[in-house]
């Protein structure tokens, strides 16, 4: 770990080496005030430079602009590879409650589960004995819950429930009576008590 931290530090810095190298000499280039001519018109060579949306006439040298652009351009890439923007978390709140009149240990024989996995926060198990459910699930930032995770699974040895949080937001936005989502905030999803779906009986 020491070793491609240290290994990371030492590109970080001879890429700003370089870059600075690149801008002064850019910037030594632009003092000469040379100016190069056109090999056929032997006018001064003349560049269009976009800037806000506007082009900018500029008579000047190409080794300049190469230097400068090169430099600015290695310090974009350090800024933006060596050092990425730290992505931003939100917490958001997920619950509901499976019932079966037969089942009373939700919390003791059941797992539940999302996928893609995700960073869940608790308080005691997901499940309670109850059945009831309350997880605190971190999704980036501009990004919401049916984005991320595609699928809620509880399975239990005698049986599962599978919510789909994309399809059942689409049926919750059009009032459909068979939605399984009950309250939609900002950062809250609230699900309805669900049937545990028993799996076929074996013949023994």
């Amino acid at each position: 770990m020491h070793g491609a931290l240290e290994l990371a530090a030492i590109r970080m810095y001879l890429t700003f080496g370089l870059a600075a190298l690149a801008i002064v000499l850019g910037f030594v280039a632009l003092l000469k005030q040379r100016t190069y001519l056109d090999a056929k018109t032997q006018k001064p060579v003349q560049i269009d430079i976009p800037l806000l949306g506007k082009n900018i006439k500029m008579k000047t040298n190409y080794p300049a602009l190469a230097f400068l652009f090169l430099g600015f351009l290695l310090v974009i890439y350090v800024l933006r590879i060596e050092f990425p923007s730290e992505k931003i978390e939100l917490d958001w709140s997920v619950e509901g409650s499976f019932v079966d009149p037969k089942i009373n240990d939700w919390d003791r024989a059941g797992t539940l589960g999302l996928f893609p996995p995700q960073k869940i926060q608790t308080q005691g198990q997901p499940v309670d004995r109850n059945g009831y459910f309350n997880i605190i699930v971190k999704i980036e930032k501009d990004k919401t819950f049916e984005q991320v995770v595609q699928k809620i699974t509880y399975s239990h040895r005698e049986g599962q429930v599978i919510i789909i949080p994309a399809q059942e937001y689409s049926a919750y936005e059009r009032h459909e009576e068979s939605c399984k989502l009950e309250l939609v905030t900002q950062n809250t999803r609230k699900y309805r008590s669900l049937p545990l779906e028993r799996f076929p009986a074996r013949n023994n």
